[in-house]
């Protein structure tokens, strides 16, 4: 941060002469948020256009035309300057690709988590059609087991190994006892903030197979058919040949999800800043005064960058970039890390004055550009997916809300369960007890729970799948 803006910020925090620094602050904002944008975007452009270029085939007709309007988007931005009517559009378009990935993403991660469940259902059966299966000796392997979970002194790490072996546990537990923990789980966020909870029971849901989204029958029809296929089996008399096919086909379809859910992810990355860039586009470069880390020449030289992949996606070829292409690139090196030291600067200096200057934004006529730096802040932020529309919910879960939430989720889960057969019931179980709030009060009923799930296991190839997976911990 130059000195100008030091002496902004400062004035600002002791409250002189906001009329004249606030809008300092926010055109400095404004076009450091550009700046990053732009060298977010061109560098993830490109790894689009790699991933692209290695999955070309994969993708299907749905995202070559999401494709298509995105970079129909890129290329009215980089050839024009823009009128208000024009940036107005293309703010609209880029915002409706957005969501339009949002939604693939949801449709995805609960693929991802119904393919979950069946792969727990199916890795039990595995030694179900072993000749001859090795006698366990359940004392050594809970020895081993335990050494695996309390052999760290990060409690953080003590938990997540917990919770990784409670998920591959075979469940011996009757359905009251398994609703009574969801119940003790749910107690725990009264008087917390209704985002934390709703995280929460949002994990859970998709974990159970409880989270529908519109589209799941259409979107993406290779993983409906092979959920309605998963559905169909009958894994209490399944045979080993269809044993074999079915989970050949899932290992090969959760390779493919995998895929596809990488390239949205990283089409994602391409949007955020891209759309960064567009919204502070009114409002950067109009602090003259302040020093830019990227100089004219170098923006140019972003912008031929762009130029080249923008052509390259239009081009019925498939080729790699040139050498000299790749090269343009070296000149970004340390830049994104200046810029951010100064974004998080300058964030925090508007956090901790936007209360105090929150009222004047609308007498100084600053709304648009606050607006577009708030949405920046989101688009630039941790969370990729993020909704902008929505604002954080500060809001306190009361009793009532609580109680509400928690016989919805019961209601539906139970009415889940009495549809599914037993070995589904089992996964889900596992899945949720592996996400729930650790539920033991000291080491020695975490083993209990574990030396319980064993002993009350009959299903001797059960019984061994699960310690081959737990012992795959550490064992890989």
């Amino acid at each position: 941060m130059d000195k100008i803006m030091k002496r902004a910020c400062a004035e600002l925090k002791s409250g002189n002469t906001v009329e004249v620094y606030l809008p300092q602050l926010l055109n400095r904002m404004a076009t450091v948020y550009s700046q990053y944008g732009e060298l977010e975007f061109t560098m993830y452009y490109y790894s689009l256009f790699e991933s692209y270029n290695n999955l070309k085939h994969e993708l299907g007709t749905d995202a070559d035309k999401e494709l298509k309007e995105l970079n129909s988007i890129i290329k009215e931005y980089i050839s024009s300057k823009f009128s208000g009517n024009q940036l107005e559009h293309c703010i609209k378009s880029i915002d409706k690709v957005r969501n339009h990935i949002i939604d693939k993403m949801k449709i995805l991660t609960s693929f991802t988590d119904i393919l979950q469940i069946y792969e727990y259902v199916l890795n039990r059966i595995e030694y179900r059609f072993e000749e001859n299966i090795e006698e366990i000796v359940l004392e050594e392997e809970i020895q081993a087991i335990k050494q695996y979970i309390f052999s760290s002194d990060d409690n953080f790490q003590v938990n997540e190994r917990m919770k990784e072996v409670i998920g591959q546990l075979p469940v011996r537990m009757t359905k009251a006892k398994f609703f009574d923990l969801i119940h003790d789980s749910f107690s725990l966020y009264k008087d917390s903030e209704y985002d934390s909870f709703d995280s929460y029971l949002y994990m859970i849901k998709t974990t159970a197979m409880l989270y529908k989204i519109e589209g799941m029958d259409t979107v993406f029809p290779r993983l409906k058919q092979l959920k309605d296929e998963l559905e169909r089996m009958d894994y209490k008399s399944i045979s080993k040949e269809e044993y074999t096919k079915i989970t050949a086909k899932l290992e090969s379809e959760a390779l493919y999800l995998s895929q596809i859910s990488e390239f949205y992810y990283e089409f994602m990355q391409v949007i955020n800043p891209f759309y960064a860039v567009i919204l502070t586009n009114p409002y950067s470069f109009m602090d003259i005064s302040s020093v830019n880390v990227i100089s004219v020449e170098e923006k140019n030289n972003l912008k031929s960058i762009v130029e080249s992949i923008n052509h390259y996606f239009s081009s019925p070829e498939i080729r790699d970039f040139p050498e000299e292409l790749e090269s343009k690139f070296f000149f970004l090196e340390g830049k994104q890390e200046h810029l951010l030291e100064e974004l998080q600067q300058l964030e925090g200096v508007l956090f901790d004055t936007r209360e105090l200057y929150e009222n004047k934004i609308d007498s100084l006529m600053l709304q648009p550009i606050y607006n577009s730096l708030k949405a920046s802040e989101k688009l630039l932020g941790n969370s990729l997916f993020v909704n902008l529309q929505e604002e954080d919910n500060q809001g306190i879960v009361d009793d009532t809300f609580l109680m509400k939430s928690e016989k919805e989720f019961l209601s539906s889960l139970s009415e889940l369960m009495d549809a599914s057969p037993k070995p589904v019931n089992r996964a889900i179980m596992a899945g949720i007890l592996s996400k729930l709030p650790v539920f033991f009060r000291n080491s020695q009923e975490v083993m209990n729970f574990i030396t319980y799930s064993f002993e009350q296991c009959k299903d001797l190839s059960e019984k061994t799948a699960s310690l081959k997976l737990i012992k795959s911990f550490w064992m890989n």
